[in-house]
């Protein structure tokens, strides 16, 4: 199996929608099925996995996939791929080991990532709502901050569930924009809308 054959596959499942969860047993097959090829197609994973003396081809549920600890994503790149070959690489803030030692996230397909974020923002965000909400975020643009997963996450919300009120509110340099974002918020209030 490749990165995109399996993509192909989780992109059917997410077109099912959030309201139709995998049964228990479709679940565990397809987690195992992702477990295993990570263990092949992402070295250091496979690596990780064998240290532990786990043979992938044993484990027979989910719960019992070894799951790395967080601090292995600012150590080694970990993608099921060539990590040249992102389309994207997010990128941690380092308040936690400093700047100079960042964690990354290799995105190899921007549009599953998407497709992941939307039904599940939707639904269990916004609650379903049809219509379109305004979208205050206390955060840059992705055009801002490029290397930030929270700002594409969010633009992708603006973009397809935000009003044309919609905004981001922090500046290149960090600052909150106090004004525009209190303005927003008043203006909302005032046409009894929801934020």
């Amino acid at each position: 199996m490749t990165f995109r054959d399996l993509g192909r596959k989780l992109r059917a499942i997410m077109e099912r929608g959030v309201l139709e969860p995998l049964p228990d047993a479709e679940f565990n097959d397809l987690a195992l099925e992702v477990f295993r090829f990570q263990c092949v197609a992402n070295g250091p994973y496979g690596a990780f996995v064998a240290r532990r003396g786990v043979d992938p081809e044993t484990v027979s549920s989910w719960k019992e996939i070894p799951f790395l600890p967080t601090r292995a994503f600012k150590s080694m790149p970990l993608v099921a791929g060539n990590p040249e070959d992102a389309e994207r690489v997010f990128r941690t803030s380092g308040t936690t080991m400093g700047s100079a030692t960042r964690g990354e996230h290799h995105v190899l397909d921007l549009e599953l990532y998407r497709r992941s974020l939307q039904g599940n923002f939707s639904e269990y965000v916004l609650g379903g709502m049809s219509k379109k909400v305004r979208v205050l975020c206390l955060l840059p643009s992705s055009e801002v901050a490029p290397e930030s997963s929270l700002s594409f996450m969010m633009d992708q919300v603006v973009r397809t569930e935000g009003s044309s009120e919609s905004g981001f509110f922090v500046r290149p340099g960090g600052e909150i924009d106090e004004p525009a974002f209190f303005l927003a918020v008043e203006e909302a209030e005032g046409g009894g809308e929801g934020v």
